[in-house]
């Protein structure tokens, strides 16, 4: 019995290092990259003649990113960063997230404004009825739908199709394959009567 308690403090302890070693790598490795593009953000923002390129040529930071072969995006961040956080060493303890920080819940939470109020309705009903369907106004949508009624009605009559194409239309209409486009309808092959 007693060895069985050894065995398992043992292997208790195996465990807790391993993921001691997993989390605090996982930290440096993270940090690593934060440092990263707090570095690359001071570089950028403390160069004078980047500054004076940049005041004369409006995408001088597309360029830069380009040239450097990472997205502007990541890049004006980098330099948000570091205008807004100068001292790295202090920001990072006060983080919320303390081992769990990362690069993207710094752009995400830190570094972008605050997300859109949703608006909230009030409640009750309404007398208005909004409605943008995907077609302009005044288009011929609903004229060829009502075509498209009519021509099934000539099934019957036999007299201006023949009986494959009225079968086929029929078909379409069962299986209900069509399709809307901006300003046609198109059916859609149909292998199956």
């Amino acid at each position: 019995m007693n060895n069985l308690i050894k065995i398992n403090d043992w292997y208790k302890n195996l465990v807790d290092d391993c993921q001691t070693i997993i989390v605090e790598r996982g930290y440096r490795a993270r940090m690593e990259i934060i440092e990263g593009y707090h570095e690359l953000g001071e570089r950028i923002e403390t160069d004078i003649n980047f500054k004076k390129w940049s005041n004369k040529r409006g995408g001088a930071i597309r360029q830069l990113a380009d040239d450097i072969r990472i997205g502007m995006r990541t890049l004006y961040f980098a330099i948000q960063f570091y205008e807004r956080y100068p001292e790295l060493s202090n920001v990072l303890e006060s983080f919320e997230e303390g081992k769990n920080i990362s690069w993207h819940k710094i752009v995400n939470k830190y570094l972008t404004g605050p997300k859109k109020e949703t608006i909230i309705l009030p409640e009750g009903k309404y007398n208005v009825i909004y409605a943008d369907p995907p077609w302009e106004y005044g288009d011929k949508f609903f004229e060829e739908l009502a075509n498209l009624g009519s021509a099934l009605k000539v099934e019957s009559r036999k007299q201006d199709f023949s009986s494959g194409e009225s079968r086929n239309i029929s078909a379409r209409i069962a299986k209900r394959d069509f399709s809307v486009g901006p300003r046609r309808i198109y059916a859609r092959n149909v292998t199956e009567y």
